[in-house]
């Protein structure tokens, strides 16, 4: 996936569980070269999502402007590295059963009417490219989407995973993590 800086305005982000979001500053709503995922479509009505332990890592939002997010994408490239590179093991496990409340989640980015936002997919299965989930963050930018609602999208366009345990622990979330402790320049 690509990402053009001159096509964005705020990021924000947050650490633990990844949330980016942007706001497309093409007033005419183009998406540039490459932003949208190739498979993301909606399949049914919202459902119910895995409970989180409620020691889970919570969300940290952190807006950056313009000028910190080409800082940003590269501060998170070698992360978003490592999390492709360990996703064919995660995705493994995942296929092979994952021990009861454990979860798997994969991070993507959505685009609708100009926006983008980076969510979470709850992942329910796997199967010739394609991952099929239910949406397991609260929506901030792209409101005709809703957390449970069931979504498809291209093992291609995954930028990160994460697998939760029942004591709140998580296994991935590579650029999540590194979030905790990143500081955008000049903040």
């Amino acid at each position: 996936m690509t990402l053009r800086h001159d096509a964005f305005k705020p990021l924000m982000v947050s650490a633990a569980f990844l949330f980016l979001l942007c706001v497309c500053a093409d007033a005419a709503g183009k998406r540039g070269d490459k932003v949208a995922p190739a498979a993301a479509s909606s399949i049914n009505a919202p459902a119910q999502l895995s409970p989180l332990s409620p020691d889970a890592p919570q969300d940290k939002p952190r807006v950056l402007e313009r000028d910190a997010i080409d800082a940003f994408r590269a501060a998170t490239a070698p992360y978003r590295e490592q999390a492709k590179a360990a996703y064919p093991a995660a995705k493994s496990r995942y296929l092979a059963g994952l021990p009861a409340g454990q979860h798997f989640y994969v991070t993507v980015t959505l685009h609708s009417a100009g926006k983008q936002e980076s969510v979470f997919l709850e992942v329910l299965s796997i199967k010739d490219g394609v991952v099929r989930g239910l949406l397991a963050s609260q929506m901030q930018l792209l409101t005709d989407y809703q957390p449970g609602q069931a979504m498809a999208v291209s093992e291609s366009d995954i930028e990160d995973w994460t697998i939760t345990y029942p004591d709140g622990h998580e296994e991935g979330n590579f650029v999540g993590k590194f979030l905790d402790t990143y500081q955008p320049p000049g903040g």
